[in-house]
């Protein structure tokens, strides 16, 4: 009947709602983990930063600060860090 059709349709709709809502409150738990191990100084921490600001991934793009947090991570033994680094500064120079 279109009673069931339209019962079906809003049911498949507020699913899909949920699921977007589920999704975007798992990015904002990984960003807020993400900050916290940068602000301990966690090299993994402050190489996520860096790829999020590089990329605009839960915050604005910002390349100077995400050389800062790469510098951050280099500092504290991240190899990933440093060719990324070396990786923005070549996309930048170009």
């Amino acid at each position: 009947t279109p009673e069931q059709i339209k019962a079906a349709q809003d049911a498949a709709q507020a699913r899909a709602i949920a699921g977007k809502k589920s999704a975007m409150q798992g990015q904002i738990n990984a960003l807020r983990y993400n900050q916290e191990l940068a602000a301990k100084g966690d090299g993994y921490g402050l190489l996520r930063m860096g790829e999020r600001y590089r990329d605009g991934d839960g915050v604005e793009k910002d390349l100077t600060k995400a050389k800062e947090y790469f510098n951050k991570a280099i500092a504290v033994g991240s190899p990933t860090a440093a060719q990324e680094l070396v990786k923005l500064n070549n996309a930048v120079e170009k």
